[in-house]
């Protein structure tokens, strides 16, 4: 019954009885209705494609990633270098992994220190 009598404001949600045309604090035209709110951006997935400690092969896929717009990250790559070497997971987004795996499955890689046996 009371909702013909209410106005809201678009940008700040305050709500204002009928007859009031402009929110007074935000100065923009008041609607009967407020927009539905907006879903939540959905989180990016990560996941493993392969393993290395080699830093030159890190560095071949960075650039190589990097040319065809692949988001990834290798995970304790800062670590690998200070402290003794250890295999770091690549991890590419998971709509990407199938098209990443396969622009690195033609380099030619140090497979010593490979392994892409993760998944």
């Amino acid at each position: 019954m009371y909702s013909n009598y209410r106005m809201f404001c678009p940008k700040c949600g305050a709500e204002y009885i009928a007859g009031i045309k402009e929110c007074p604090h935000c100065k923009v035209k008041l609607v009967k209705r407020l927009p539905e709110p907006e879903a939540p951006a959905k989180e990016p997935v990560f996941v493993e494609i392969l393993r290395t400690a080699n830093p030159v092969d890190m560095s071949l896929m960075k650039s190589v990633l990097d040319t065809e717009n692949i988001t990834y990250y290798f995970l304790g790559e800062n670590f690998n270098i200070i402290y003794a070497p250890i295999a770091c997971p690549l991890m590419v987004l998971e709509e990407d992994a199938a098209r990443a795996e396969s622009v690195i499955r033609e380099l030619q890689l140090n497979y010593s220190f490979v392994n892409r046996d993760t998944r």
